[in-house]
């Protein structure tokens, strides 16, 4: 599972997540069992330069060390926040990336994805969150 099975210890809560090892297996890579930028990238279906701007780091940098240690935690919360809508929109990986990349009322008509563009992935986490609670409209 997406968020309990892995050592690095970067996600929030442990006990959740229920992705499906094909998924978790995307965002990893291989070789150092590490978050991967790129696969996080792919997961989310947007660019590598999307996901250096989400985590407040280069692309180039991003490009190089992909993998990198301190890059773990922010790519731990965008797959967490990942798995977490993934859970509410029963297992459909097309239905998250539709409400990443549709306007949205409880974000005043703007869209996840742009949250995520532009670095605010505490925002990001705080909507995926008020989902969850059901205090979302």
């Amino acid at each position: 599972m997406l968020c309990s099975g892995v050592s690095s210890g970067y996600y929030p809560d442990k006990e959740r997540g229920t992705m499906t090892d094909i998924l978790e297996a995307t965002v990893h890579n291989e070789a150092s069992a590490r978050l991967d930028a790129r696969g996080v990238a792919k997961l989310y279906d947007v660019t590598l330069v999307d996901i250096a701007n989400a985590i407040g780091k280069s692309e180039d940098t991003v490009r190089k060390n992909s993998d990198s240690a301190p890059i773990q935690e922010k790519l731990g919360i965008l797959v967490d926040c990942f798995a977490r809508v993934y859970d509410l929109m029963q297992h459909d990986e097309r239905a998250v990336r539709r409400w990443m990349h549709r306007p949205n009322r409880g974000l005043d008509g703007e869209r996840p994805i742009a949250l995520l563009q532009s670095g605010r992935l505490a925002e990001l986490r705080a909507t995926v969150r008020q989902m969850e609670t059901a205090s979302y409209a």
